[in-house]
């Protein structure tokens, strides 16, 4: 994916004359901001402004400065190991204990304990994390990044925000399904950050994102520029989560109602099999569900990361690796020390045994 940071050719698509409005422009722009402030301000027509001005691909999508923390290889890393447990311990995990009950597999059943403590585990860290993220998102924002940074924010809040909301449903699942205990503290503190995370993805939005689309569309037909369309939002981030929130929440509450009224109705043409598990059932759609959406957003928010550093000339904020940076990927290493120690006391007390068995064939 070829990005262009040098001069440009004359464009493809031949433009005999462009309107006055557009003919007087002094294409000086110094910022992405005073294009779009002069293209509204004008009501300048975009094919002619592109058509006319060389330089406003770079302008408009072309960083000088590395890009925020958000972007930084720590967070990111940290960032793809946080959705992978959140989907193997928030949404894989009740499902699993549920089998292994199921289908009376004693081994795995023996192993629940650990799991279970791990999961804590996962829980505990990911509550850290994603804090830091919503602080850092909407610090980061108020510093008025170029647009797509600005969308690789609104994924990220909107990503978190899906993990949440998985963990929070995962543990009512694994309440249902295997009779675990609730830690409300948790669901609480879960339900809290969900508030913050919404209340975020609502505030950060993308400036002027029809003007943005245009810009895009043309600069890749008309120069062979990044095709950055697909990546820019139709409408601003955060009014486009909002709508799909209410929109969901609104529908759930109608198919709830409808259900109710003609449940005895549905009843008399569900199978048996499906009268007896339909809950489960229920349950573990919903939360492969959460595991398809946060790993989809995950692969877009590490496309649009590494468009960010192509178009920014490959910098890396703070140099590549900061003190902050660092801490990102850190702060999982309690949860890997757990595996690695528990891990390696099994296969001590193993070895114990397997040491006294042969003492006592010696003997």
């Amino acid at each position: 994916m070829a990005v262009m940071k040098g001069p440009v050719a004359s464009p493809v698509s031949g433009s005999a004359s462009a309107p006055a409005a557009v003919s007087s422009l002094s294409c000086d722009w110094t910022s992405s901001a005073s294009l779009v402030a002069q293209i509204q301000a004008e009501k300048l027509i975009v094919p002619d402004v592109v058509a006319q001005c060389a330089n406003i691909c770079q302008v408009a999508f072309n960083s000088t400065s590395a890009p925020g923390a958000l972007a930084g290889e720590g967070i990111i890393i940290s960032y793809f190991i946080q959705v992978a447990l959140v989907c193997l311990f928030g949404a894989l995990f009740p499902i699993l204990i549920w089998l292994f009950n199921v289908f009376s597999w004693k081994v795995a059943i023996r192993r629940t304990p650990l799991l279970r403590k791990l999961q804590k585990s996962v829980y505990e860290i990911n509550a850290f994390f994603s804090i830091s993220l919503l602080v850092a998102s909407i610090v980061r924002w108020r510093q008025a990044p170029s647009v797509m940074e600005t969308v690789l924010i609104s994924y990220v809040v909107w990503t978190q925000l899906l993990i949440l909301t998985t963990m929070l449903f995962g543990q009512l699942s694994d309440n249902v399904m295997n009779k675990a205990n609730l830690t409300w503290h948790w669901q609480l503190y879960y339900f809290a950050i969900c508030i913050a995370q919404l209340a975020t993805s609502c505030v950060v939005e993308v400036p002027h994102p029809g003007i943005y689309q245009d810009l895009a569309k043309q600069c890749h037909s008309q120069y062979g520029f990044t095709n950055l369309s697909a990546l820019l939002p139709a409408s601003e981030k955060g009014l486009m989560t909002l709508k799909w929130d209410i929109i969901g929440a609104l529908g759930g509450l109608a198919i709830g109602i409808i259900g109710g009224v003609f449940a005895k109705m549905l009843l008399k043409f569900t199978p048996a099999w499906l009268r007896k598990h339909g809950e489960v059932t229920f349950l573990i759609t919903i939360l492969l569900l959460n595991i398809t959406s946060a790993v989809a957003n995950a692969v877009v928010t590490g496309n649009l990361r590494d468009t960010l550093r192509e178009l920014s000339g490959d910098q890396l904020p703070d140099n590549g690796w900061s003190y902050g940076q660092i801490t990102a990927i850190l702060l999982w290493v309690p949860f890997f020390w757990g595996i690695a120690k528990e891990t390696f006391s099994q296969y001590s007390v193993l070895g114990l045994l397997l040491i006294r068995a042969n003492i006592r064939q010696v003997i």
